[in-house]
């Protein structure tokens, strides 16, 4: 059998009542409530006891060896203008965005989560809007950029440190 009967075989058994679908949760200060929360989906999902707007989005995760960028790229598409201000207005600052990352899987039967596969924390490195597309850039936070703690850690206050 070759690879693609072999994959059109797989495709033809898959569930095709399951979807694999990402939730996004973007915070900052500046937004309303401090959070938005959007889903890669056709309509409004709760996941994990939180509603997510449904909007049409997609990502590719960097290839290891082959792309010069180590970042998440996100679009998220048929964007409202709202979604495009806020996430314009708060680059504009110093405090970054935090975007939690969560795949899930979807039974469309049931209309359930059935499963949440990992929750993942980035920041937003760059932002490309046009007129109905977000672009984003998506990476982690530098160890280097972390504050030293001002705190004083002695056996004292810390034994634990200190077996």
């Amino acid at each position: 059998m070759s690879l693609p009967q072999a994959v059109a075989e797989a495709l033809a058994r898959a569930d095709t009542s399951t979807l694999y679908l990402t939730a996004m949760e973007f915070t900052h200060f500046s937004f309303p409530g401090g959070v938005f929360r959007l889903v890669s989906f056709d309509e409004n999902l709760s996941v994990d006891g939180d509603v997510y707007v449904g909007i049409g989005a997609e990502s590719q995760a960097p290839v290891i060896g082959i792309e010069p960028d180590t970042a998440l790229t996100i679009s998220l598409d048929n964007t409202l203008p709202i979604y495009q201000h806020l996430l314009a207005f708060a680059t504009l600052g110093i405090e970054p965005i935090n975007v939690t990352v969560k795949p899930f899987v979807f039974n469309l039967e049931t209309d359930t989560v059935v499963d949440i596969t990992g929750a993942y924390a980035f920041q937003v490195k760059t932002i490309v809007p046009s007129e109905d597309r977000v672009v984003l850039s998506l990476g982690n936070k530098s160890p280097a950029n972390i504050d030293y703690p001002s705190k004083l850690y002695s056996p004292d206050s810390h034994p634990a440190l200190y077996r």
